[in-house]
């Protein structure tokens, strides 16, 4: 089965993971005010939705019934939400406001788009897309507000995630069957891309500490897929013993308290929250709006 297979094909997803039936309400952001955004499906419906951070509902911003709303980012200054979503038949990347309204559609390019990166003050878009001359590898494209034109600018990269400081983003790239996937970082102004890490198995859905010091990441080796920790400047790992689907990633709360992450229970993923400095996680999915399992494949 190839990348391209597990992560366009949730079904496909959940049995490489050995899931069966397995249910999300994964994929979360925190917006600058502390909230979370996420996406969720219930089987019959599904979207984007904001939360606080105890799981109650504020708004739905997004109900997409049938298709499904996924990967949620903010640009524009934390005024809009760019996500992918199965809309017009294919994953392509749409947006609506903070609050909800009219969606739009941002790529038509007939092909496949994963993982959306907006710069913070939303001029421009930089999203994965299986690439013109194999449609097994992806690569990463801009796409310019301005003028609304495409422009690729790494060859062989996905789940694009930007630095807290700035000035770059942490990527996923597969460089061969010696090491598989790594975690590098691409400089915006240089347009130099260096490798991050290098373990054994692979490594996908990089984030960033708000602080800047630690990487996480998911690592996938035979065993399974977990999170696991990379403190920048060192390079030591830790395995941080959760397990996690190769395109989630957990979210840090802007004061850097709190990590929200999903994690399997029961045969579904639920999401949690972690107080960082005492270890402290509560089951966040169970005590909010939705208390009804909402599938999704995150």
């Amino acid at each position: 089965m190839t990348l391209k297979q597990l992560i366009l094909s949730p079904f496909a997803a959940v049995v490489f993971f050995g899931v069966a039936e397995a249910q999300s309400e994964n994929g979360a952001i925190f917006t600058p005010e502390g909230t979370i955004i996420h996406h969720w499906h219930d089987g019959e419906n599904g979207g984007i939705a904001e939360i606080d951070i105890d799981g109650q509902l504020i708004r739905i911003l997004t109900e997409s019934g049938a298709h499904m709303d996924r990967w949620p980012a903010l640009g524009n200054n934390g005024q809009d939400v760019t996500f992918i979503s199965t809309r017009d038949g294919r994953w392509s990347v749409f947006s609506v406001g903070r609050r909800g309204g009219e969606v739009s559609q941002i790529t038509r390019n007939y092909v496949q788009n994963l993982g959306a990166a907006p710069t913070p003050d939303g001029v421009d878009i930089y999203f994965a897309q299986t690439a013109d001359d194999d449609e097994n590898r992806f690569d990463i494209l801009r796409y310019r507000g301005p003028d609304a034109t495409l422009e690729r600018v790494i060859e062989n990269g996905i789940w694009p995630k930007w630095s807290p400081a700035g000035g770059g983003f942490f990527f996923g790239r597969g460089n061969g069957p010696e090491t598989g996937f790594d975690v590098m970082f691409y400089d915006i102004a240089t347009g130099h891309v260096s490798q991050v890490t290098n373990l054994p198995g692979d490594e996908f859905s990089p984030t960033i500490s708000p602080d800047g010091i630690d990487l996480y990441f998911v690592h996938v080796t035979e065993s399974g897929a977990g999170l696991s920790r990379q403190l920048l400047e060192s390079g030591e790992v830790t395995d941080l013993e959760l397990e996690m689907r190769m395109d989630s990633s957990p979210a840090f709360s802007p004061d850097g308290r709190f990590m929200v992450y999903a994690n399997l229970v029961d045969g579904q993923y639920d999401l949690f929250r972690q107080e960082l400095a005492s270890g402290e996680t509560v089951n966040i999915s169970q005590s909010g709006w939705n208390n009804r399992p909402a599938v999704s494949f995150d």
